[in-house]
């Protein structure tokens, strides 16, 4: 197998980071529809424990609705701030494969 730099895993990691900032930017701002409607209308509006209580539906995932609760509560109620949770989970899941996949095989298999 062929040794890379770090220093190029590291720019190439960048680069990934980097496109899927702007892949998941450019789709920020588009409406709601589909199950971002019902977690939003269904879920997100109503208060913390109704969202723990009601599990009527496998669309509900707890965590992530109690985000879009606070973020569509107390930011704004337009679609961008709905998807503020996602988009910074998003973000954070590229670095973190990378670590998980250099820590337990190999710096490329992190970028893979």
């Amino acid at each position: 197998m062929t040794r890379f730099p770090m220093k190029s895993i590291y720019l190439l990691l960048i680069f990934i980071i980097i496109s899927g900032f702007a892949l998941r930017f450019a789709y920020l701002d588009r409406s709601i529809r589909f199950d971002e409607a019902q977690t939003v209308y269904v879920y997100a509006t109503k208060s913390i424990p109704s969202i723990f209580a009601d599990y009527s539906a496998p669309n509900n995932h707890i965590f992530h609705t109690i985000f879009v609760h606070f973020s569509f509560k107390y930011l704004d109620e337009s679609p961008i701030f709905v998807r503020l949770p996602s988009f910074i989970a998003g973000l954070l899941l590229i670095p973190m494969s990378f670590a998980v996949g250099k820590r337990f095989y190999n710096p490329i298999t992190g970028l893979l």
